[in-house]
Protein backbone atom coordinates (compact mmCIF):
# COMPACT_ATOMS: atom_id res chain seq x y z
CA UNK A 1 0.00 0.00 0.00
CA UNK A 2 1.24 3.45 -0.83
CA UNK A 3 0.66 4.54 2.76
CA UNK A 4 3.44 2.22 3.91
CA UNK A 5 5.77 3.83 1.42
CA UNK A 6 4.65 7.21 2.75
CA UNK A 7 5.57 6.15 6.27
CA UNK A 8 8.96 4.97 5.11
CA UNK A 9 9.72 8.17 3.26
CA UNK A 10 8.60 10.27 6.23
CA UNK A 11 10.83 8.34 8.61
CA UNK A 12 13.74 8.64 6.21
CA UNK A 13 13.13 12.38 5.90
CA UNK A 14 12.98 12.90 9.65
CA UNK A 15 15.96 10.73 10.48
CA UNK A 16 18.36 11.36 7.62
CA UNK A 17 20.12 14.14 9.52
CA UNK A 18 20.09 12.43 12.89
CA UNK A 19 23.50 10.81 13.22
CA UNK A 20 22.79 9.72 16.77
CA UNK A 21 20.12 7.38 15.44
CA UNK A 22 22.04 6.04 12.48
CA UNK A 23 24.86 7.19 10.28
CA UNK A 24 23.69 5.25 7.23
CA UNK A 25 20.58 6.87 5.75
CA UNK A 26 20.05 4.34 2.88
CA UNK A 27 19.68 1.57 5.46
CA UNK A 28 16.36 3.11 6.46
CA UNK A 29 14.80 2.39 3.04
CA UNK A 30 16.36 -1.03 2.94
CA UNK A 31 14.97 -1.80 6.37
CA UNK A 32 11.47 -0.61 5.52
CA UNK A 33 11.12 -2.02 2.04
CA UNK A 34 13.61 -4.86 2.00
CA UNK A 35 12.96 -7.00 5.08
CA UNK A 36 10.43 -7.58 7.84
CA UNK A 37 13.09 -8.14 10.50
CA UNK A 38 13.50 -5.15 12.80
CA UNK A 39 16.11 -4.08 15.30
CA UNK A 40 13.55 -4.56 18.05
CA UNK A 41 12.99 -8.17 17.02
CA UNK A 42 16.74 -8.78 17.21
CA UNK A 43 17.46 -7.06 20.53
CA UNK A 44 14.18 -6.28 22.23
CA UNK A 45 13.05 -8.24 25.26
CA UNK A 46 9.27 -8.16 25.71
CA UNK A 47 9.84 -7.96 29.47
CA UNK A 48 12.63 -5.43 29.11
CA UNK A 49 12.19 -4.06 32.65
CA UNK A 50 13.54 -7.35 34.03
CA UNK A 51 16.93 -6.42 32.56
CA UNK A 52 17.20 -3.76 35.29
CA UNK A 53 17.44 -6.59 37.89
CA UNK A 54 15.25 -4.69 40.33
CA UNK A 55 12.84 -7.02 42.21
CA UNK A 56 10.59 -4.10 43.12
CA UNK A 57 10.14 -3.11 39.47
CA UNK A 58 9.37 -6.70 38.47
CA UNK A 59 6.81 -7.17 41.24
CA UNK A 60 5.03 -3.83 40.76
CA UNK A 61 4.88 -4.12 36.96
CA UNK A 62 3.24 -7.55 37.34
CA UNK A 63 0.73 -6.14 39.82
CA UNK A 64 -0.06 -3.18 37.57
CA UNK A 65 -0.81 -5.53 34.66
CA UNK A 66 -3.25 -7.44 36.85
CA UNK A 67 -5.55 -4.51 37.53
CA UNK A 68 -5.07 -1.04 36.11
CA UNK A 69 -7.97 1.15 34.91
CA UNK A 70 -6.09 2.53 31.89
CA UNK A 71 -5.06 -0.93 30.75
CA UNK A 72 -8.60 -2.26 31.32
CA UNK A 73 -10.00 0.51 29.09
CA UNK A 74 -7.53 -0.34 26.33
CA UNK A 75 -8.40 -4.04 26.54
CA UNK A 76 -12.13 -3.26 26.45
CA UNK A 77 -11.61 -1.18 23.29
CA UNK A 78 -9.63 -4.06 21.82
CA UNK A 79 -12.49 -6.49 22.51
CA UNK A 80 -14.94 -4.05 20.92
CA UNK A 81 -12.75 -3.81 17.79
CA UNK A 82 -12.64 -7.62 17.58
CA UNK A 83 -16.44 -7.70 17.71
CA UNK A 84 -16.68 -5.03 15.00
CA UNK A 85 -14.40 -7.11 12.78
CA UNK A 86 -16.70 -10.10 13.33
CA UNK A 87 -19.66 -7.98 12.25
CA UNK A 88 -17.81 -6.85 9.11
CA UNK A 89 -16.81 -10.43 8.23
CA UNK A 90 -20.40 -11.62 8.51
CA UNK A 91 -21.32 -9.53 5.44
CA UNK A 92 -19.31 -11.92 3.26
CA UNK A 93 -21.86 -14.66 3.97
CA UNK A 94 -25.54 -15.00 3.10
CA UNK A 95 -28.20 -14.31 5.65
CA UNK A 96 -30.40 -17.36 6.24
CA UNK A 97 -33.76 -17.01 7.92
CA UNK A 98 -36.88 -19.03 8.45
CA UNK A 99 -40.54 -18.19 7.85
CA UNK A 100 -43.62 -19.92 9.12
CA UNK A 101 -47.37 -19.26 9.10
CA UNK A 102 -50.69 -20.91 9.95
CA UNK A 103 -53.89 -19.67 8.29
CA UNK A 104 -57.45 -20.68 9.13
CA UNK A 105 -60.00 -20.23 6.35
CA UNK A 106 -63.82 -20.16 6.85
CA UNK A 107 -66.21 -20.16 3.90
CA UNK A 108 -68.80 -17.97 5.62
CA UNK A 109 -71.73 -20.36 5.12
CA UNK A 110 -73.70 -20.62 8.35
CA UNK A 111 -75.18 -24.00 7.44
CA UNK A 112 -72.13 -25.87 6.24
CA UNK A 113 -69.53 -23.96 8.26
CA UNK A 114 -66.55 -25.48 6.37
CA UNK A 115 -63.09 -24.66 7.69
CA UNK A 116 -59.61 -25.28 6.27
CA UNK A 117 -56.10 -24.76 7.57
CA UNK A 118 -53.01 -23.75 5.58
CA UNK A 119 -49.55 -24.20 7.13
CA UNK A 120 -46.34 -22.94 5.49
CA UNK A 121 -42.73 -23.13 6.72
CA UNK A 122 -39.38 -22.82 5.00
CA UNK A 123 -35.94 -21.18 4.90
CA UNK A 124 -35.08 -17.89 3.18
CA UNK A 125 -31.73 -16.61 1.97
CA UNK A 126 -30.41 -13.19 1.01
CA UNK A 127 -26.89 -12.44 -0.13
CA UNK A 128 -25.23 -9.25 -1.33
CA UNK A 129 -22.67 -9.81 -4.09
CA UNK A 130 -19.66 -7.59 -3.44
CA UNK A 131 -19.42 -6.15 -6.95
CA UNK A 132 -17.51 -2.97 -6.13
CA UNK A 133 -15.63 -3.85 -2.95
CA UNK A 134 -17.90 -2.33 -0.31
CA UNK A 135 -17.74 -5.40 1.93
CA UNK A 136 -14.04 -5.97 1.25
CA UNK A 137 -13.19 -2.37 2.15
CA UNK A 138 -15.39 -2.57 5.25
CA UNK A 139 -13.42 -5.62 6.37
CA UNK A 140 -10.11 -3.91 5.61
CA UNK A 141 -11.19 -0.93 7.70
CA UNK A 142 -12.27 -3.17 10.58
CA UNK A 143 -8.99 -5.12 10.47
CA UNK A 144 -6.97 -1.91 10.50
CA UNK A 145 -8.94 -0.56 13.44
CA UNK A 146 -8.43 -3.83 15.30
CA UNK A 147 -4.70 -3.49 14.62
CA UNK A 148 -4.87 0.09 15.89
CA UNK A 149 -6.59 -1.00 19.09
CA UNK A 150 -4.00 -3.77 19.46
CA UNK A 151 -1.32 -1.09 19.22
CA UNK A 152 -3.21 1.02 21.76
CA UNK A 153 -3.36 -1.91 24.17
CA UNK A 154 0.36 -2.53 23.67
CA UNK A 155 1.00 1.17 24.20
CA UNK A 156 -0.93 1.01 27.47
CA UNK A 157 1.27 -1.88 28.61
CA UNK A 158 4.51 -0.20 27.56
CA UNK A 159 3.56 3.14 29.12
CA UNK A 160 2.39 1.45 32.31
CA UNK A 161 5.58 -0.63 32.63
CA UNK A 162 7.78 2.39 31.90
CA UNK A 163 5.90 4.56 34.40
CA UNK A 164 6.29 1.93 37.12
CA UNK A 165 9.98 1.38 36.33
CA UNK A 166 10.66 5.12 36.23
CA UNK A 167 8.78 5.80 39.46
CA UNK A 168 10.58 3.01 41.32
CA UNK A 169 13.88 4.46 40.05
CA UNK A 170 12.80 7.95 41.10
CA UNK A 171 11.85 6.69 44.56
CA UNK A 172 15.18 4.92 45.09
CA UNK A 173 17.03 8.04 43.95
CA UNK A 174 14.81 10.18 46.16
CA UNK A 175 15.57 8.09 49.25
CA UNK A 176 19.31 8.33 48.64
CA UNK A 177 19.10 12.06 47.98
CA UNK A 178 17.23 12.49 51.25
CA UNK A 179 20.00 10.60 53.01
CA UNK A 180 22.65 12.90 51.50
CA UNK A 181 20.59 15.97 52.41
CA UNK A 182 20.19 14.73 55.97
CA UNK A 183 23.96 14.50 56.22
CA UNK A 184 24.23 18.03 54.84
CA UNK A 185 21.65 19.35 57.32
CA UNK A 186 23.36 17.64 60.27
CA UNK A 187 26.68 19.15 59.22
CA UNK A 188 25.14 22.63 59.09
CA UNK A 189 23.71 22.16 62.57
CA UNK A 190 27.20 21.32 63.87
CA UNK A 191 28.59 24.40 62.11
CA UNK A 192 25.89 26.64 63.62
CA UNK A 193 26.48 25.29 67.13
CA UNK A 194 30.21 25.93 66.83
CA UNK A 195 29.72 29.46 65.48
CA UNK A 196 27.25 30.25 68.26
CA UNK A 197 29.88 29.29 70.82
CA UNK A 198 32.53 31.35 69.01
CA UNK A 199 30.23 34.36 68.89
CA UNK A 200 29.59 33.99 72.63
CA UNK A 201 33.31 33.88 73.22
CA UNK A 202 33.90 36.85 70.95
CA UNK A 203 35.88 34.94 68.33
CA UNK A 204 33.30 35.26 65.50
CA UNK A 205 30.91 37.92 64.32
CA UNK A 206 27.15 37.72 64.58
CA UNK A 207 27.00 37.96 60.77
CA UNK A 208 28.72 34.59 60.40
CA UNK A 209 26.26 33.01 62.81
CA UNK A 210 23.29 34.50 60.93
CA UNK A 211 24.65 33.20 57.62
CA UNK A 212 25.02 29.70 59.10
CA UNK A 213 21.47 29.86 60.52
CA UNK A 214 20.16 30.91 57.09
CA UNK A 215 22.00 28.05 55.36
CA UNK A 216 20.64 25.56 57.88
CA UNK A 217 17.08 26.81 57.33
CA UNK A 218 17.41 26.54 53.55
CA UNK A 219 18.90 23.07 53.86
CA UNK A 220 15.98 22.01 56.08
CA UNK A 221 13.51 23.32 53.48
CA UNK A 222 15.27 21.37 50.75
CA UNK A 223 15.18 18.21 52.84
CA UNK A 224 11.45 18.64 53.59
CA UNK A 225 10.67 19.09 49.89
CA UNK A 226 12.77 16.02 49.06
CA UNK A 227 10.86 13.90 51.57
CA UNK A 228 7.60 15.16 50.05
CA UNK A 229 8.79 14.02 46.61
CA UNK A 230 9.51 10.58 48.05
CA UNK A 231 5.96 10.36 49.44
CA UNK A 232 4.57 11.49 46.09
CA UNK A 233 6.49 8.67 44.38
CA UNK A 234 5.03 6.15 46.83
CA UNK A 235 1.55 7.52 46.14
CA UNK A 236 2.15 7.24 42.40
CA UNK A 237 3.17 3.60 42.75
CA UNK A 238 0.03 2.89 44.78
CA UNK A 239 -2.09 4.37 42.00
CA UNK A 240 -0.18 2.60 39.20
CA UNK A 241 -0.06 -0.87 40.73
CA UNK A 242 -2.98 -0.95 43.15
CA UNK A 243 -0.54 -2.09 45.85
CA UNK A 244 -0.82 -0.92 49.45
CA UNK A 245 1.72 1.46 51.00
CA UNK A 246 3.23 -1.07 53.40
CA UNK A 247 4.00 -3.54 50.60
CA UNK A 248 5.65 -0.84 48.52
CA UNK A 249 7.73 0.36 51.46
CA UNK A 250 8.84 -3.22 52.14
CA UNK A 251 9.83 -3.65 48.47
CA UNK A 252 11.69 -0.33 48.37
CA UNK A 253 13.28 0.30 51.74
CA UNK A 254 14.66 3.66 52.75
CA UNK A 255 18.46 3.27 53.17
CA UNK A 256 20.06 3.72 56.56
CA UNK A 257 22.47 6.56 57.30
CA UNK A 258 25.45 4.22 57.42
CA UNK A 259 24.44 2.56 54.10
CA UNK A 260 25.21 5.08 51.40
CA UNK A 261 25.60 2.30 48.82
CA UNK A 262 23.42 3.22 45.85
CA UNK A 263 20.71 0.70 44.93
CA UNK A 264 19.59 2.46 41.76
CA UNK A 265 19.33 0.01 38.85
CA UNK A 266 22.28 -0.28 36.48
CA UNK A 267 20.84 -0.49 32.95
CA UNK A 268 22.56 -2.72 30.38
CA UNK A 269 24.12 -1.26 27.28
CA UNK A 270 21.69 -0.11 24.61
CA UNK A 271 22.46 -0.30 20.85
CA UNK A 272 23.85 2.99 19.61
CA UNK A 273 21.99 2.89 16.28
CA UNK A 274 18.22 2.80 16.03
CA UNK A 275 16.90 2.10 12.55
CA UNK A 276 13.85 3.94 11.27
CA UNK A 277 11.80 0.76 11.09
CA UNK A 278 12.23 0.32 14.84
CA UNK A 279 10.40 3.59 15.42
CA UNK A 280 7.47 2.15 13.47
CA UNK A 281 7.10 -0.23 16.41
CA UNK A 282 6.42 2.80 18.61
CA UNK A 283 2.82 1.97 19.60
CA UNK A 284 1.39 5.42 18.88
CA UNK A 285 3.01 5.37 15.42
CA UNK A 286 1.61 1.90 14.74
CA UNK A 287 -1.85 2.93 15.91
CA UNK A 288 -1.77 6.08 13.76
CA UNK A 289 -0.63 4.10 10.72
CA UNK A 290 -3.43 1.55 11.16
CA UNK A 291 -5.98 4.33 11.61
CA UNK A 292 -4.80 5.89 8.35
CA UNK A 293 -5.19 2.49 6.65
CA UNK A 294 -8.73 2.25 8.01
CA UNK A 295 -9.56 5.77 6.82
CA UNK A 296 -8.27 4.88 3.34
CA UNK A 297 -10.52 1.78 3.27
CA UNK A 298 -13.46 3.92 4.39
CA UNK A 299 -13.05 5.97 1.20
CA UNK A 300 -13.54 2.76 -0.81
CA UNK A 301 -16.68 1.99 1.20
CA UNK A 302 -18.09 5.47 0.59
CA UNK A 303 -17.41 5.22 -3.16
CA UNK A 304 -18.98 1.76 -3.38
CA UNK A 305 -22.13 3.07 -1.72
CA UNK A 306 -22.76 5.23 -4.80
CA UNK A 307 -22.65 2.25 -7.16
CA UNK A 308 -25.40 -0.33 -7.88
CA UNK A 309 -25.90 -3.24 -5.48
CA UNK A 310 -26.66 -6.81 -6.55
CA UNK A 311 -28.63 -8.92 -4.07
CA UNK A 312 -29.55 -12.59 -4.49
CA UNK A 313 -32.64 -13.83 -2.68
CA UNK A 314 -33.97 -17.39 -2.42
CA UNK A 315 -37.03 -18.87 -0.72
CA UNK A 316 -38.03 -22.51 -0.22
CA UNK A 317 -41.51 -23.03 1.17
CA UNK A 318 -43.28 -26.22 2.24
CA UNK A 319 -47.05 -25.89 2.52
CA UNK A 320 -49.69 -28.11 4.08
CA UNK A 321 -53.43 -27.56 3.40
CA UNK A 322 -55.95 -29.45 5.49
CA UNK A 323 -59.62 -29.31 4.48
CA UNK A 324 -62.48 -31.72 5.02
CA UNK A 325 -60.19 -34.22 6.69
CA UNK A 326 -57.78 -34.28 3.76
CA UNK A 327 -54.19 -32.98 3.85
CA UNK A 328 -52.39 -31.77 0.75
CA UNK A 329 -48.73 -30.85 0.86
CA UNK A 330 -46.44 -29.32 -1.73
CA UNK A 331 -43.26 -27.30 -1.92
CA UNK A 332 -42.42 -24.16 -3.83
CA UNK A 333 -39.19 -22.26 -4.32
CA UNK A 334 -38.03 -19.00 -5.76
CA UNK A 335 -34.65 -17.62 -6.70
CA UNK A 336 -33.93 -14.16 -8.02
CA UNK A 337 -31.58 -11.23 -8.04
CA UNK A 338 -32.18 -7.56 -7.50
CA UNK A 339 -30.09 -4.64 -8.70
CA UNK A 340 -30.64 -1.42 -6.80
CA UNK A 341 -29.09 1.97 -7.33
CA UNK A 342 -29.68 5.51 -6.10
CA UNK A 343 -30.58 7.95 -8.84
CA UNK A 344 -30.80 11.09 -6.73
CA UNK A 345 -29.90 11.65 -3.09
CA UNK A 346 -29.38 15.38 -2.92
CA UNK A 347 -25.59 15.01 -2.83
CA UNK A 348 -25.50 12.83 0.30
CA UNK A 349 -23.23 10.10 -1.11
CA UNK A 350 -20.86 12.67 -2.64
CA UNK A 351 -20.66 14.44 0.70
CA UNK A 352 -19.90 11.10 2.42
CA UNK A 353 -16.96 10.61 0.05
CA UNK A 354 -15.70 14.12 0.76
CA UNK A 355 -16.01 13.49 4.51
CA UNK A 356 -14.14 10.17 4.31
CA UNK A 357 -11.35 11.77 2.27
CA UNK A 358 -11.09 14.56 4.86
CA UNK A 359 -10.87 11.97 7.64
CA UNK A 360 -8.08 10.24 5.73
CA UNK A 361 -6.11 13.48 5.40
CA UNK A 362 -6.59 14.05 9.13
CA UNK A 363 -5.37 10.51 9.86
CA UNK A 364 -2.25 11.06 7.74
CA UNK A 365 -1.57 14.32 9.59
CA UNK A 366 -1.91 12.49 12.92
CA UNK A 367 0.54 9.86 11.63
CA UNK A 368 3.03 12.54 10.64
CA UNK A 369 2.76 14.07 14.10
CA UNK A 370 3.25 10.67 15.74
CA UNK A 371 6.36 10.06 13.65
CA UNK A 372 7.86 13.39 14.58
CA UNK A 373 7.10 12.82 18.25
CA UNK A 374 8.68 9.36 18.12
CA UNK A 375 11.84 10.71 16.55
CA UNK A 376 12.03 13.58 19.05
CA UNK A 377 11.52 11.29 22.04
CA UNK A 378 14.13 8.84 20.74
CA UNK A 379 16.61 11.68 20.23
CA UNK A 380 15.85 13.14 23.67
CA UNK A 381 16.32 9.74 25.33
CA UNK A 382 19.61 9.16 23.53
CA UNK A 383 20.84 12.65 24.43
CA UNK A 384 19.82 12.13 28.04
CA UNK A 385 21.57 8.77 28.12
CA UNK A 386 24.77 10.25 26.70
CA UNK A 387 24.67 13.17 29.14
CA UNK A 388 23.97 10.88 32.11
CA UNK A 389 26.87 8.60 31.17
CA UNK A 390 29.27 11.54 31.02
CA UNK A 391 27.97 13.03 34.28
CA UNK A 392 28.14 9.63 35.95
CA UNK A 393 31.84 9.27 35.18
CA UNK A 394 32.58 12.74 36.53
CA UNK A 395 30.38 12.24 39.60
CA UNK A 396 32.15 9.00 40.50
CA UNK A 397 35.46 10.85 40.41
CA UNK A 398 34.02 13.70 42.51
CA UNK A 399 32.64 11.30 45.15
CA UNK A 400 35.92 9.40 45.39
CA UNK A 401 37.85 12.64 45.72
CA UNK A 402 35.38 14.04 48.24
CA UNK A 403 35.53 10.89 50.35
CA UNK A 404 39.31 10.96 50.31
CA UNK A 405 39.33 14.65 51.26
CA UNK A 406 36.89 14.08 54.15
CA UNK A 407 38.93 11.17 55.50
CA UNK A 408 42.10 13.27 55.39
CA UNK A 409 40.40 16.25 57.07
CA UNK A 410 38.97 14.05 59.82
CA UNK A 411 42.52 12.91 60.64
CA UNK A 412 43.75 16.52 60.57
CA UNK A 413 40.88 17.69 62.82
CA UNK A 414 41.64 14.98 65.37
CA UNK A 415 45.23 16.24 65.42
CA UNK A 416 44.04 19.82 65.82
CA UNK A 417 45.46 20.92 62.46
CA UNK A 418 42.12 22.19 61.08
CA UNK A 419 38.94 23.56 62.63
CA UNK A 420 35.57 21.87 62.84
CA UNK A 421 34.27 24.42 60.34
CA UNK A 422 36.74 23.17 57.73
CA UNK A 423 35.87 19.55 58.50
CA UNK A 424 32.12 20.15 58.11
CA UNK A 425 32.72 22.08 54.91
CA UNK A 426 34.46 19.05 53.39
CA UNK A 427 31.56 16.85 54.60
CA UNK A 428 29.05 19.06 52.78
CA UNK A 429 31.15 19.00 49.62
CA UNK A 430 31.01 15.21 49.70
CA UNK A 431 27.20 15.33 50.11
CA UNK A 432 26.99 17.59 47.06
CA UNK A 433 29.07 15.16 45.01
CA UNK A 434 26.90 12.27 46.20
CA UNK A 435 23.76 14.12 45.10
CA UNK A 436 25.26 14.57 41.63
CA UNK A 437 26.10 10.88 41.44
CA UNK A 438 22.58 9.89 42.51
CA UNK A 439 21.07 12.18 39.87
CA UNK A 440 23.36 10.83 37.14
CA UNK A 441 22.57 7.20 38.02
CA UNK A 442 18.85 7.96 38.09
CA UNK A 443 18.99 9.83 34.75
CA UNK A 444 20.93 7.01 33.11
CA UNK A 445 18.35 4.40 34.17
CA UNK A 446 15.40 6.62 33.19
CA UNK A 447 16.90 7.31 29.74
CA UNK A 448 17.20 3.55 29.19
CA UNK A 449 13.56 3.11 30.25
CA UNK A 450 12.42 5.88 27.90
CA UNK A 451 14.27 4.32 24.96
CA UNK A 452 12.33 1.10 25.46
CA UNK A 453 9.14 3.10 25.77
CA UNK A 454 9.83 4.75 22.42
CA UNK A 455 10.66 1.51 20.64
CA UNK A 456 7.67 -0.39 21.99
CA UNK A 457 7.46 -3.97 20.69
CA UNK A 458 6.83 -5.44 17.25
CA UNK A 459 3.06 -5.61 16.77
CA UNK A 460 1.66 -8.46 14.66
CA UNK A 461 -1.11 -7.31 12.37
CA UNK A 462 -4.50 -8.95 12.50
CA UNK A 463 -4.23 -9.81 8.82
CA UNK A 464 -1.05 -11.78 9.48
CA UNK A 465 -2.78 -13.64 12.29
CA UNK A 466 -5.67 -14.55 10.00
CA UNK A 467 -3.35 -15.85 7.30
CA UNK A 468 -1.63 -18.17 9.81
CA UNK A 469 -4.96 -19.49 11.02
Amino acid sequence: MFLQREVGLLLTLFLCGCTSLSANTPSFKNSIFGTEETLSQRTYNAKWWEDLNDPAINALVSKSFTANPTLEQALAQLDEAKAQLGIAKSEYFPTVGATGSVTQNYDGNAETGKRSFTTAIGPSLSWEIDLFGRIRNSNDAAKSRLNARTADAQNARVVLASNVAKTVTDLRACYHSSLALETDTTSRKETLNLLSKKVGAGFSSKTEEDSARRDLALSSITLALQNERCENNVNALIALSGTDRVTIQNLIKRPEREDIRLTIAEPPEFPANIEAISLRNYPSVSAAEFEADAAWADIGVAKAERLPKLDIAALLTGQWIRAAGTTIDFASWSLGSTVSATLFDGGRDAANIDASEARYRKAVAVLQGALRTAVQEAQDALASQQSANQRHESAVIAVEAGQSSLSANEALWKNGSISLLELEDSRRQLSTAQLELITAKRDRAVAWIMLHRVLGVPIQKQGQIDEKN
